[in-house]
């Protein structure tokens, strides 16, 4: 992204600057802090998830099922405490914030089947208050109207 002339490449620095100009970050040094904790707690299981992007058959298979039952499992039930921690229906701030939105993401894409060998269901038996937080985001107007450009017609 350029801002005034300047290329800007970190996915989250640029998450926090776009949320600041939409009203979706918090002012407050703590609200601020636990958005900035759920968001990169989010970033770092992308980073596992990614080498598995490169990889292929069984190769794949058995980095993902590692995930599975390993690491995934883990972030996602500290992802739901961290939001039963707040009260349960925000991360941070108790509106929408760029945290809300990130967790949105990555439990909508866990539940796409899209990635192979992740089982559509994790999330639900894992963290069943994450797939309420996504559904509940998900009927935000402005996400809503968003997504429903991709609808199957």
């Amino acid at each position: 992204m350029h801002v005034d002339g300047t290329q800007f490449t970190q996915s989250d620095a640029l998450l926090r600057f776009a949320g600041k100009l939409a009203g979706l970050y918090p002012a407050d040094p703590l609200q601020a802090l636990y958005c900035d904790e759920v968001t990169y707690v989010v970033e770092e299981a992308g980073v596992k998830m990614g080498p598995t992007f490169r990889m292929s058959g069984d190769e794949q298979k058995a980095a993902r099922l590692a995930l599975v039952n390993g690491s995934m499992p883990v972030y996602l039930a500290w992802l739901q405490q961290r939001l039963q921690a707040q009260g349960g229906e925000f991360f941070a701030d108790g509106r929408l914030t760029v945290a809300d939105l990130k967790v949105f993401i990555d439990v909508r894409a866990l539940n796409s089947g899209r990635f192979d060998h992740v089982p559509t269901d994790l999330v639900e038996c894992v963290a069943p208050a994450l797939n309420a937080h996504m559904q509940r985001i998900g009927e935000t107007p402005a996400i809503k109207a968003y997504y429903a450009q991709f609808a199957a017609k």
